[in-house]
């Protein structure tokens, strides 16, 4: 493990800036960025799991809304992202062999003196594919036994696209993996663009236009911290992983849904499916695109009310707060 510190390049209209930054390596070499930010008298702590795309510049805005609730906050950059190592070329292709691969990255953080130091109770908030991660990792431990509520951002329980499409990937894995060719990306579309800067751009993210030029040159001045297209073993990946997760047990903790009605990249519908079989919480938050957490001041202010009552009716946020 590295001694260095590793850099962090400033954060958005709003966010705040971790504390401290360090080097976790996983057992299987992987160098991980993760961060923690410190309440002043601390209720307890939050696990806060970005999505593909992510970075901890980004979530700091987040961040900084759970340490005003008084919520020590820990997060990394998953491998293949952020600053964490990348495991293909080139760098800006996302790529993971099976989604397993990122338990062993929040496992590695879990088990970090930084992390075991951190105050309880622990609660969890994940967005968009760190949903996905997060739901597995309420199956197993350490999060089965520690987490004590969860809040998921639009979770990736599938993706808004028509059948056909859906067909088409899983066609291109299978092809790709008989011939050994999984660490490709797929051939349709601008794949090596990161998503901000394709033209024209199409924003499917946030109604903000504050956070959206912030992404915008974030990407440009910083691109060694974002992602490109994902590889045709992370999609064939992600579809296991999502048909895997929707077969299992529901956490053992309470769970609250956080949902734009202006969703268009995951599947709204698997959300409200999962939220109404399990009894979750779902909150809803009216005309907010993917990424309500860095929506507009107001609808992020609608995302915010909704997750304090979720925590104020599980008694881990007082009503004061």
């Amino acid at each position: 493990m590295s001694g260095e510190e590793p850099p962090f390049h400033g954060t958005p209209p709003g966010g705040r800036a971790p504390d401290r930054t360090w080097w976790v390596t996983t057992p299987d070499g992987v160098r991980l960025r993760a961060g923690l930010w410190h309440a002043t008298s601390p209720r307890g702590h939050a696990l806060l799991l970005q999505g593909r795309t992510e970075f901890l510049e980004k979530l700091s805005l987040p961040a900084a809304g759970l340490v005003d609730r008084g919520f020590s906050v820990l997060s990394l950059d998953w491998r293949g992202q952020g600053l964490s190592d990348r495991l293909a070329e080139p760098p800006s292709k996302g790529h993971v062999q099976d989604f397993a691969e990122y338990q062993v990255d929040l496992d590695t953080l879990l088990a970090s003196p930084e992390a075991e130091a951190m105050p309880g109770p622990r609660i969890m908030m994940a967005h968009s594919m760190g949903g996905l991660i997060g739901l597995a990792a309420l199956d197993r431990p350490p999060c089965r036994d520690t987490v004590a509520a969860t809040v998921l951002s639009a979770p990736l329980l599938g993706l808004q696209m028509p059948w056909i499409m859906d067909a088409l990937a899983w066609a291109g894995f299978r092809i790709a993996s008989l011939i050994g060719r999984t660490d490709r990306w797929p051939p349709f579309g601008d794949v090596r663009t990161t998503y901000v800067l394709t033209d024209p751009p199409e924003n499917i993210l946030t109604s903000d236009p504050v956070m959206w030029d912030w992404l915008v040159d974030t990407a440009r001045t910083n691109p060694q911290l974002t992602l490109a297209m994902p590889s045709i073993a992370w999609v064939g990946a992600s579809s296991r992983e999502v048909k895997r997760v929707l077969g299992l047990r529901p956490p053992a903790c309470p769970v609250a849904f956080v949902l734009g009605t202006n969703e268009k990249l995951v599947s709204a519908m698997a959300i409200r499916d999962w939220s109404a079989r399990h009894g979750a919480d779902l909150i809803e938050v009216e005309g907010g695109r993917h990424e309500v957490l860095v929506e507009t001041p107001a609808k992020r202010a609608l995302a915010w009310d909704g997750i304090d009552g979720f925590l104020n009716r599980v008694e881990l946020l007082p009503r004061s707060g």
